[in-house]
């Protein structure tokens, strides 16, 4: 009888040893979802800052060293010629 105890004294502990483990990982694996989500968050936003930062680089570039446009020249002086036709009688 004594020995019976022992081993179903044995196979309980063995079970609730398991499930304790099943439980801690699983609590753990949820810990470490949470703090890799978190990280991934983080490395995420460092990578839209950075995008943002470079876009605002490159459009400053661009309006920097846009191509600057060419003043037309005026080959009319401002006093025009009006030449009138005019009929004779």
């Amino acid at each position: 009888m004594n020995e019976i105890k022992k081993i179903i004294g044995f196979i309980v502990s063995l079970v609730i040893l398991i499930i304790s483990v099943v439980v801690g990982f699983f609590f753990f694996g949820v810990i470490v979802m949470i703090i890799l989500g978190i990280i991934a968050l983080f490395v995420f936003l460092s990578f839209l800052f950075y995008l943002n930062r470079k876009f605002k680089y490159f459009v400053f570039n661009i309006k920097r060293n846009k191509p600057k446009k060419k003043k037309k020249k005026k080959w009319e002086s401002s006093d025009e010629v009006i030449v009138e036709k005019v009929e004779e009688k």
